[in-house]
């Protein structure tokens, strides 16, 4: 072929998680890229070799918008079934025959800060490919993350954190504000200004601190609610939608997603007293996790979760990850009097 008449590229594109299995190494790749070609199974070795097949996979892609997806590009001197034609690009060596050699490009900047893209061989492309699909590949919408929890720092530590992990991941980032587990209240100011910044989409706040909350939703409304704010607090979300929540996630809501909907819908239409009488009873049904005898923290709240979803049938056991003891006996017994006494339970 000369280069005054070049070998168009076709390329085919499928889900990364499709492509997932047959990236453990290059014999699964070129199974992979060789299911989309002619049956060759006929033919002799040099009429496969004078085909001039090249292929390549890239990962990821944004070839017609298709985001997290593999693609697979041919040079080929046929139609293939299912291909589109794309403008060949410089990097796509040409005289190789029939040649496994699959490398994937992972795109980065150089020294000057210009993009530049690097070839990462099989060997790295079943990795990569893992870490590709758990930060953006199999339907993520966003991303939340706490506080560094292990190695503690000071609020410069914290706020790098939030810009690391938005410059890695690339979606959307909403800060977790969780300081029972992480050690650490986050600081309104430096939220607001992440989100003023796009590096924050949002927060949700599970602090218990109510007070702050409402001071958060003051200092992000002033400058234009650059943040969607959404408490965590499952006994007081009448208070935050008063002061301003966009939304709630409860861990409670695991229970009785119903009721935090239709409290929400009541929101929405300005039906302030449906909101309370709602709410009343979500209190109630939340003292599942302070009604056992023996159990503390993730064991007492989570637990009570999963005991209450599996006495309503939801889930076939209330087993808690080790070495958390699930709730029995008296335990199970206290939370199902509690779902009675909130209507969720016939006695």
């Amino acid at each position: 072929m000369s280069e005054e008449d070049p070998v168009p590229d076709q390329i085919i594109t499928l889900p990364l998680a499709q492509a997932l299995p047959s990236l453990g190494g290059p014999d699964g790749i070129h199974r992979l890229a060789m299911s989309f070609l002619p049956d060759l199974a006929g033919a002799s070795r040099a009429a496969r070799a004078d085909l001039g097949v090249l292929y390549r996979l890239a990962l990821p892609t944004d070839v017609g918008g298709r985001s997290g997806h593999a693609a697979i590009r041919f040079r080929a001197p046929f139609d293939i079934d299912g291909a589109e034609h794309i403008e060949a690009p410089d990097a796509f060596a040409v005289g190789q025959r029939f040649t496994v050699r699959v490398v994937a490009e992972k795109r980065h900047q150089d020294s000057e800060g210009r993009s530049r893209s690097r070839p990462v061989f099989d060997e790295e492309a079943e990795a990569w490919a893992r870490g590709l699909l758990a930060r953006r590949g199999i339907g993520a919408d966003a991303v939340v993350a706490t506080a560094p929890f292990y190695a503690l720092g000071g609020p410069d530590e914290v706020e790098a954190n939030f810009r690391a992990i938005r410059e890695e991941v690339g979606l959307p980032l909403f800060a977790y504000d969780l300081p029972v587990c992480v050690h650490k209240k986050l600081d309104a100011d430096m939220l607001v200004g992440l989100g003023s910044e796009g590096v924050l989409a949002g927060v949700k706040d599970s602090s218990g601190d109510d007070v702050n909350f409402r001071f958060l939703v003051q200092k992000n409304r002033a400058v234009g609610s650059p943040l969607k704010l959404f408490t965590g607090h499952e006994v007081v979300v009448d208070g935050a939608f008063l002061s301003g929540a966009d939304g709630v996630v409860p861990g409670l809501g695991n229970v009785d997603p119903y009721g935090y909907v239709q409290q929400y819908k009541a929101y929405r239409e300005g039906d302030w007293d449906a909101v309370a009488q709602i709410q009343d009873r979500l209190a109630l049904l939340m003292t599942i996790t302070s009604v056992t005898e023996g159990a503390v923290g993730f064991g007492a709240g989570v637990g009570a979760f999963k005991t209450a979803l599996q006495l309503l049938g939801v889930f076939e056991t209330n087993q808690m990850p080790r070495p958390v003891r699930a709730l029995e006996g008296g335990n199970v017994e206290a939370v199902r009097n509690v779902l009675v006494a909130a209507g969720m339970l016939a006695r």
